[in-house]
């Protein structure tokens, strides 16, 4: 199916409930938009999904769609049925379902794609933001960048490009959050931040969610002279945080996309997912993961592991992932935030 940007006046977006996800579909999405600049586009969106775009001058409107909690007006059969009768009545010309669900075929679009059918044949090793890439081209959406979005309004970001100043080319932040079976042992954080601080470097740790901030505090006990980057600030803030770092050591998270959005060198900590399908992209990174795992990277998050999936992270030594931070370190050569975005 190709479109036609002539017919195409409104456009709806059904995102994805996860900051990470969302991330790896945005290249795709901003072609998209480049390929259609006159039309009207609406993304139906989560919470934290609305809050990450809400400045985004991409977006025309943003309207709330969460059917992952129980309480919600969209969750069950019955709420498929709403969200069906609240999207026809868009009269939208286009519909792009993120989640590769059937509701497709129930618009009255003119254009209504069946998304995740589109890259069904390709290699399960393609990553994900490819995919993302390679289903908007069966659109005939041609690719003017291949760049992750995420997009950071300009007063802020100067804010705190000044406030951390005095850091600029010394800052490396760690993120020991993240789903429990996917951390990294916090106590290995803080090992790893103390080599690097030993070595003139500003450390500085994140966790977003209250179950991420409890993961940062025994970091930041053991890291007393380390920056507090924890709590809930805006995302715009923590984006251009990771702007200005020279290094992101993190778990398998929504931040590790945040990253990559930003062009911040990254080390990714990966044990129960697959880091070739869903690991950073598009900027300097280097993975790190267990040596002497049984398998090769769970497609089941790790439900299967024979040594127990809460147990994959730990076979990770500091040395491996010291050993990553310093080749990227190595090859710094400009300043941390120039030429991002």
């Amino acid at each position: 199916m190709k479109i036609d940007p002539s017919k195409i006046e409104r456009v709806l977006v059904v995102g994805l409930s996860c900051i990470g996800d969302m991330l790896l579909s945005s290249a795709a999405l901003y072609n998209l938009r480049m390929y259609l600049p006159h039309a009207h586009f609406t993304i139906r969106a989560n919470a934290q999904v609305s809050a990450m775009l809400a400045d985004d001058p991409m977006w025309d409107e943003i309207k709330f769609y969460d059917r992952g909690k129980p309480n919600s007006p969209y969750n069950g059969w019955r709420g498929r049925v709403r969200a069906i009768r609240e999207f026809r009545a868009g009269k939208y010309d286009l519909i792009v379902d993120l989640r590769s669900t059937l509701i497709p075929l129930f618009m009255n679009c003119r254009y209504r794609p069946l998304w995740g059918w589109r890259e069904v044949f390709l290699p399960r090793k393609v990553h994900e933001a490819e995919r993302n890439l390679y289903c908007m081209q069966t659109l005939g959406v041609p690719l003017r960048s291949r760049s992750m979005r995420l997009y950071v309004p300009e007063d802020i970001h100067r804010g705190v490009q000044r406030e951390l100043a005095p850091y600029r080319n010394k800052l490396v932040i760690l993120n020991p959050g993240g789903r429990a079976f996917k951390r990294w042992p916090a106590e290995n954080f803080a090992a790893l931040g103390r080599r690097l601080s030993e070595r003139g470097y500003k450390i500085a740790v994140m966790g977003y969610s209250a179950e991420e901030q409890a993961a940062a505090a025994p970091v930041l006990a053991s890291l007393p002279e380390a920056l507090d980057f924890s709590g809930q600030v805006p995302m715009p803030i923590s984006a251009s945080r990771l702007a200005a770092a020279c290094l992101y050591v993190t778990n398998d998270c929504g931040g590790l996309h945040m990253a990559s959005a930003m062009g911040t060198p990254t080390v990714g900590i990966f044990g129960t997912t697959d880091p070739w399908r869903y690991g950073p992209w598009g900027n300097r990174h280097e993975i790190v993961f267990p040596k002497a795992c049984p398998r090769s990277f769970c497609r089941d998050e790790g439900a299967k592991c024979p040594i127990g999936r809460n147990n994959c992270l730990k076979q990770i030594p500091v040395d491996d992932v010291w050993a990553a931070a310093k080749k990227i370190l190595a090859g710094s050569s400009i300043g941390c935030d120039e030429g991002r975005k």
